[in-house]
């Protein structure tokens, strides 16, 4: 497994422009951020994105140094939307910070529907402290850790407000932490 990852941060790193004697792991993640960009040949995108999620908490500090990009994010990676409003609809890019955050908050947390993202644990105000009060954590800790947290605040919310729709949170992010648990 660990020649196949090699063998795809070599071939990553070939076709985004890397120098494979001069470049550092740190370097690839930068340059595999870099591809996410709007503009960006076909192809390398997704490569950059399996690599970003294959590497897990290794590509977090890249990811992390890189929240406050506000360059265009590709097409491919993040579907442009157009703009609201009176005015002409303008596409609106979602940027590389963006990109970046959204990698993290998939690995630490997962995807979840949109009605259960308020029970996320990460958010633009705390990723950078939560992630770095946790440097030696594998992802699998930090999953589990996320998964632990949105459960109770779930729980926490039925007891104060037991409507169907709580309940109906709790049953989900009950069945997420069992998953989250016997991944791996």
């Amino acid at each position: 497994m660990i020649r196949i990852q090699l063998l795809v941060t070599f071939l990553l790193g070939l076709a985004i422009g890397c120098n494979e004697k001069s470049t550092s792991q740190a370097e690839v993640y930068d340059s595999a951020i870099d591809a996410l960009a709007l503009g960006t040949q076909d192809g390398t995108t997704g490569d950059a994105v399996r690599l970003l999620e294959s590497a897990g908490v290794d590509a977090f500090p890249a990811l992390l140094a890189r929240l406050d990009d506000d360059s265009d994010a590709c097409d491919r990676f993040m579907h442009a939307v157009g703009s609201f409003g009176d005015g002409p609809h303008e596409p609106y890019h979602p940027s590389i910070g963006r990109a970046c955050f959204d990698l993290i908050q998939g690995q630490a947390e997962g995807v979840w529907p949109k009605g259960f993202r308020q029970y996320h644990v990460l958010n633009n105000s705390n990723i950078r402290e939560w992630i770095g009060q946790r440097k030696g954590k594998t992802l699998h800790e930090m999953r589990v850790e996320c998964a632990n947290y949105s459960l109770n605040s779930a729980k926490q919310k039925h007891e104060q407000d037991p409507t169907e729709w709580t309940k109906t949170c709790v049953e989900f992010l009950t069945e997420n932490l069992a998953k989250v648990q016997n991944a791996n």
